[in-house]
């Protein structure tokens, strides 16, 4: 019974929804950076997202994109609006973007409500990073870089910019890889 009100709560989220779940275990983005994405944001040639970060430190953000994750954005293009400048747009009006509290309502409504919110991906992912330092050889500030967390020594912060994007890239190439063994031994 549970699994039918699963499925039948599935066929109910719209795909926009769905996939923003979907990449939010390998994007691990806060749910502002997620609802408010932009078409303009993406370049699915250099394989990033390029995010204006409005959320905390009002700086560029750019994250690199796992090949799973272009699958799932280009998959989900195929359903776009071409009249919205989002990449997730609400089913309401498609010049706004999906509400705040519409990953953790579908999250709810899937019936993981009591075990995870939406922000549990960013710990998740963190903590398996952290975990397995040893197996894919990046250092804590690769992992702080692609959580968007910014140095927090102002000085160093003026000197230091690199944001270590071939070594971010190999580290959500990894932990892709890692989330899609998961569901294929699952």
């Amino acid at each position: 019974m549970k699994q039918d009100l699963k499925n039948y709560y599935l066929r109910l989220i719209s795909i926009f929804t769905k996939v923003a779940l979907q990449i939010s275990p390998y994007l691990f983005l806060r749910s502002a950076n997620i609802i408010n994405l932009e078409w303009k944001e993406i370049d699915f040639d250099k394989k990033i997202i390029i995010r204006a970060n409005k959320v905390k430190a009002r700086e560029d953000f750019i994250i690199p994109l796992s090949q799973s994750v272009l699958d799932l954005l280009l998959y989900v293009k195929n359903f776009s609006y071409s009249n919205s400048k989002y990449f997730f747009p609400s089913n309401i009006s498609k010049s706004k973007t999906m509400s705040k509290n519409t990953l953790n309502q579908a999250i709810k409504r899937l019936s993981f409500g009591d075990k995870i919110l939406y922000h549990g991906f960013r710990a998740t992912a963190s903590t398996f990073l952290y975990e397995y330092k040893n197996i894919h050889k990046q250092d804590s500030e690769v992992i702080e870089l692609c959580l968007d967390h910014r140095e927090r020594n102002k000085v160093k912060a003026v000197y230091n910019r690199s944001l270590r994007l071939d070594d971010g890239r190999e580290l959500m190439q990894w932990l892709s890889d890692f989330i899609d063994k998961l569901k294929r031994d699952k």
